[in-house]
């Protein structure tokens, strides 16, 4: 009996990938059929699925100079967050909590 191994795959750029290896070459062509039909499914699938939001890109912190904490009256950091790049006071408040401030934009 032959070993037939299907694989679906879909990349980073939301392109499939479809193969089949198996030990018997015969069936491994009996199973183009399959690999026709699974591969227009998952790339009509794929271009289903909503794309990322685009986000915007800040200028380079280097190319600019470092906003002033209002509070603390120190040059602000720019870190990266889960929402993106922002500026953020590296200072602390006395009840210990980081400094909140946050320049216009």
């Amino acid at each position: 009996m032959a070993t037939i191994t299907y694989e679906v795959t879909i990349g980073t750029g939301g392109k499939p990938t479809v193969s089949v290896t198996s030990d018997d070459p015969q069936a491994a062509r009996d199973a183009i059929p399959w690999l026709a039909q699974t591969y227009a499914t998952v790339l009509r699938d794929a271009k289903a699925v909503p794309t990322p939001a685009t986000t915007l890109t800040l200028p380079e912190a280097e190319n600019h100079e470092p906003p002033v904490c209002q509070i603390h009256g120190t040059p602000m950091a720019r870190v990266s967050g889960r929402k993106g790049p922002f500026w953020s006071c590296l200072e602390k408040l006395p009840d210990g909590a980081w400094c909140r401030f946050k320049p216009q934009q």
